[in-house]
C-alpha cells in the first residue's frame, strides 16, 4: 500500500439551475499549472481599472455599471471610447480563457446533467451548453485553482465555500502577472473571438441526481 495515493481528477461540486451537481477538476501538470496561474492572476481578481468600484459596491452588477458610466461621462470622448474598448477586450479574453479551462479541466459523471435526454459529461459538452452560466463557469475555474493549491485537508475545511454564488471579492486576491500564451496553442486573439450563444430556447436541460461516480 502506497504511503501517498493521489488521483489526476479530484471531486468538486457546482450549483447549476439551483441544483448542486457533482463533477471533477483535474490535477494540473507543471506546465498546465504555470499557464493557468498566470491567467488566474489576471482574471481571478477584479479589473484594476474598476477595482475600487467593486470594493465600494460589493460586486453589485447594476450599481457597478452605473458607477462606471458616471465616472466615464466626465472623460473626453476619445478616452471614454478607449476605456470601453479595453473593457470589451478584457471581457472577451476572460470568457475565452474560462471556456478553455472548463473544456480542459472539468468533467461530470453520467447521471448528473442531461440535455434533450443526452448526458453531458465532458468539459467540452459543458461549455457548449452552459458557457453563458457565468456564475457556474467561474465557480469551476475557482475550484480548479483551489484544488491545485490547497492540501486535501484544507479543501475539506473549505467545504462548499466555492460554489457558483462565490464572487471575485470573496476569493483571495492574486498578484498581478504578465499575460501568458493561451491554454490552447493557436487560439484566436481576444478581439477576434465572438462571445458564443451557449444556450438555445429549444434545448431542454435536465439535472439528474445519481449516486454514480466518474471513473
Amino acid at each position: 500500500m502506497a504511503k501517498v495515493s493521489v488521483r489526476w481528477w479530484m471531486p468538486a461540486t457546482v450549483v447549476l439551475d439551483g441544483e448542486t451537481i457533482r463533477g471533477e477538476v483535474k490535477r494540473l501538470a507543471r506546465d498546465e499549472f504555470i499557464a493557468f496561474e498566470r491567467e488566474w492572476k489576471i482574471y481571478g481578481r477584479p479589473d484594476p481599472a474598476t477595482a475600487d468600484l467593486v470594493a465600494e459596491h460589493g460586486g453589485d452588477a447594476s450599481k457597478m455599471a452605473e458607477a462606471i458610466e458616471a465616472r466615464e461621462r466626465e472623460l473626453p470622448e476619445s478616452e471614454r471610447t478607449a476605456r470601453q474598448r479595453a473593457r470589451e477586450v478584457r471581457q472577451i479574453a476572460m470568457i475565452v480563457w474560462i471556456d478553455e479551462v472548463v473544456r480542459s479541466y472539468w468533467r461530470v459523471p453520467e447521471g448528473e446533467v442531461e440535455v434533450d435526454g443526452e448526458p453531458v459529461t465532458s468539459g467540452d459538452q459543458f461549455v457548449t451548453v452552459f458557457s453563458a452560466e457565468i456564475g457556474t463557469m467561474l465557480s469551476i475555474v475557482a475550484q480548479v485553482w483551489y484544488a491545485n493549491v490547497l492540501t486535501s485537508a484544507q479543501r475539506k475545511n473549505f467545504g462548499s465555500l466555492f460554489d457558483s454564488s462565490t464572487t471575485s471579492e470573496e476569493r483571495p486576491q492574486a498578484l498581478d502577472g504578465p499575460r501568458p500564451a493561451p491554454i490552447v496553442a493557436g487560439a484566436a486573439p481576444p478581439d477576434s473571438v465572438p462571445i458564443a450563444d451557449a444556450t438555445s430556447p429549444t434545448t431542454e436541460t435536465t439535472l439528474v441526481r445519481s449516486s454514480g461516480a466518474t471513473g
